[in-house]
C-alpha cells in the first residue's frame, strides 16, 4: 500500500477519483460553462489534489479557477 492509500484509509474517507487525458480537460470546460452549470470545473477547482508530479493539476485547478471566475460575474 502506497503512503497515500495508507493516509486516505486512515482518514475513513472514501475517495472519487478523476483520470481525465489533459487535452479533454477544456472540453469538459467548455461543455460546463455552456450549460451554466459548472459542476465538473468546481471539482476541478475545489477537490483535493492526491497528487501531481508535474504541475498539471495545479495548471488545471488554475483554469478551473479561472472559469469559476467568469460563472461567477454578473
Amino acid at each position: 500500500m502506497s503512503d497515500q492509500e495508507t493516509a486516505m484509509a486512515q482518514a475513513g474517507r472514501l475517495v472519487e477519483l478523476f483520470l481525465n487525458a489533459v487535452g479533454d480537460i477544456p472540453r469538459f470546460f467548455e461543455w460546463d460553462r455552456a450549460r451554466r452549470r459548472a459542476t465538473v470545473v468546481f471539482v476541478y477547482a475545489h477537490g483535493l489534489i492526491l497528487d501531481d508530479l508535474d504541475g498539471r493539476v495545479a495548471r488545471t485547478r488554475q483554469l478551473a479557477e479561472e472559469v469559476v471566475d467568469w460563472v461567477r460575474l454578473p
